[in-house]
């Protein structure tokens, strides 16, 4: 008798919609990208460093479970390197972003200089202990 295996497969929808959030997510990139207001390069580079910070787990799970000899996380060991391979791709995307906004925006941006300001008032500033 043989013996038959039961893959437990996403329903065909579910597909769908992660395709048609994926086509809108960049649909929402270019057009953020092209609508003419600065990006807000902080926010980009903190949703960056988070990203990529969340894709190495799956290295680090990798590593440690490897150290030690775990055999319980064999299984296991496949997943964790492809959340990291799953990441690639926006790593990619948004480190050439993030350089090519750098440019307009980062530390080294042309700006225009901040009008002088004084740090402590002028004697003529102060009020005359002697009117009242």
């Amino acid at each position: 008798m043989a013996i038959t295996t039961r893959t437990m497969l996403a329903p065909r929808w579910a597909f769908w919609v992660f395709a048609a959030l994926f086509v809108a997510g960049i649909a929402a990139l270019v057009v953020g990208a092209n609508n003419g207001s600065p990006p807000d390069i902080g926010l980009l580079t903190a949703s960056f460093l988070f990203l990529m910070g969340i894709s190495q787990t799956g290295v680090v799970f990798c590593a440690m479970t490897r150290l030690v000899k775990a055999q319980w996380s064999k299984p296991y060991h496949r997943l964790a390197e492809l959340s990291t391979l799953a990441f690639l791709p926006f790593a990619v995307v948004g480190f050439l972003l993030w350089q090519e906004w750098q440019e307009d925006f980062g530390p080294g941006a042309r700006r225009e200089p901040a009008p002088a300001v004084r740090d402590t008032p002028s004697p003529r500033d102060l009020p005359d202990p002697g009117r009242t």
